[in-house]
């Protein structure tokens, strides 16, 4: 009996051996299944990692490219150009800056070329004034030079006539003292 107790009680050591054995089996299927259902969740969040990083990629490809040539227009003189066509959702503050920036200076040189406009009108008042009162200077320099030549000429004919005045009193100063001296004019 005693060698049927202990080989029940092998038997029985046996079956619960079997019994942790198969547990430890499933427990391992279970992690198994478990780990490769980690690993294609893994390879899932990569795979969407990756076509995340190939989208903005992509779109930051477009930005650069989209703004490279807006700043190459801008540099031949190109102000009325805007973006359009929204960007990627992340890049679209750049897209509206450059846009605003656009209208700032296309309203600047709209006031620089009003004041530019002003200025040539000023200009052109002040080369006409200056026109003006140059032949004002001249028409006056030309009566000034006149009014010289007629003084010069009425002080020429005064000293002539002073002098044929200063003559006829030496004349008549003669006469008188011959009239004086002999009682005769002659």
């Amino acid at each position: 009996e005693t060698a049927l107790a202990d080989a029940e009680a092998q038997r029985s050591q046996l079956a619960d051996a079997m019994a942790t054995l198969e547990q430890a089996q499933e427990t391992a299927r279970a992690q198994s299944d478990k780990a490769a259902a980690l690993r294609k969740q893994s390879e899932v969040v990569e795979a969407q990692e990756r076509e995340e990083r190939a989208r903005i990629e992509a779109a930051q490809r477009r930005v650069v490219d989209a703004l490279g040539a807006g700043l190459k227009k801008l540099a031949e003189g190109d102000t009325a150009q805007r973006f359009a066509t929204p960007f990627a959702e992340e890049f679209e503050p750049l897209r509206h800056d450059f846009n605003a920036a656009l209208e700032n200076m296309d309203r600047l040189l709209a006031t620089i070329v009003t004041y530019a406009d002003d200025i040539g009108r000023e200009t052109s008042g002040i080369a006409q004034a200056a026109g003006d009162m140059s032949a004002r200077t001249e028409q006056q320099a030309a009566t000034l030079a006149e009014t010289a030549a007629s003084i010069k000429e009425s002080t020429g004919a005064l000293r002539d006539a002073a002098s044929a005045a200063s003559s006829a009193a030496a004349s008549s100063a003669q006469a008188q003292q011959k009239a004086s001296d002999g009682g005769q004019v002659g």
